[in-house]
């Protein structure tokens, strides 16, 4: 993005087909590098937008690469798996996913996907054979926590917490922290995990007891399996907490979903609401879309 905002989308092109940044842009590596971080120093974020550039950037980017155009085995393999999971294939997306994790440049972020992906198909038991305290991830060591929780062996279960939040203590993560919190306190735990890996989706009693992150990760679950009571149930007692913008894209679905299922009033609760809290531009131009969804579709 530095690059095409400061230089001609030619020069980018051209980088990729000699595969030399230096020889096209005229410059020193460095200097280039130099150049992106006083960028990068003007741009505000959040944990959040931390947390997504771990993911994004957590593979080797083209140009580390000794040849960018060689894909290698493991991108090939993930591209597959990507796919497959799009198409909603679960066993040939868990087959893809196996061979990524064997064939993977960074483990850490493939491993994390497959232990996961695996508890959602039910596969814990193969969790619980590749769990290692050596692993030195939070979200591993709480996947693995999860593995045995499953089939109630608390001692390891908690072995694997303890673990988890030893990582934690030592870098601290505003995002995982209620990761934490959740499997800290035993009932939060039991509500996440029937709705994590047993499709259990809690009723309203346990939905109103749930922390705000196993709220708004249930509410996504609803939309996805379309089930609309329980989401019209959600929806009514999340309108009177204080809203965390963490989750907007998931308050956006849910206003997108409520006008669609003819639910205009609340539909427009959520999007005054988001309204007086939003202060990123692009926060305000996504909402005014949904207005203007909302004056279609309601001829408001």
């Amino acid at each position: 993005r530095f690059l095409l905002q400061n230089y001609p989308t030619a020069s980018l092109k051209e980088a990729y087909r000699t595969g030399s940044v230096q020889g096209t842009y005229q410059k020193d590596w460095q200097q280039l590098v130099e150049e992106w971080h006083a960028v990068l120093d003007t741009v505000k974020v959040d944990s959040v937008d931390e947390q997504g550039a771990r993911r994004i950037f957590g593979m080797r980017s083209l140009f580390e690469k000794e040849c960018p155009h060689v894909v290698s085995e493991f991108a090939a393999v993930h591209d597959k798996y990507r796919f497959a999971l799009a198409n909603k294939d679960t066993a040939k997306a868990l087959q893809f996913l196996d061979r990524a994790l064997i064939t993977a440049d960074s483990v850490s972020p493939i491993k994390t996907e497959w232990s996961y992906r695996n508890l959602v198909a039910g596969y814990h038991q193969k969790v619980q054979s590749a769990a290692s305290l050596q692993d030195t991830t939070v979200d591993l060591q709480f996947l693995y926590a999860d593995a045995f929780a499953i089939d109630k062996e608390w001692k390891t279960a908690k072995k694997y917490l303890a673990e988890g939040e030893r990582l934690f203590e030592e870098k601290p993560d505003s995002v995982l922290r209620p990761a934490l919190e959740t499997r800290k306190d035993e009932r939060q735990w039991e509500i996440y995990r029937q709705m994590t890996y047993e499709d259990i989706l809690p009723d309203s009693s346990d939905f109103a007891d749930a922390l705000y992150r196993t709220k708004i990760r249930t509410l996504r679950k609803a939309m996805e399996q379309e089930r609309w009571e329980k989401m019209n149930g959600y929806a009514q007692q999340l309108i009177d907490h204080p809203f965390n913008l963490r989750y907007f894209d998931d308050f956006q679905q849910l206003i997108h979903n409520l006008i669609f299922r003819g639910e205009m009033d609340r539909a427009t609760e959520f999007i005054e609401k988001l309204s007086f809290v939003s202060e990123r531009d692009r926060y305000k131009e996504r909402l005014q879309q949904e207005r203007e969804w909302l004056q279609f579709v309601g001829g408001r």
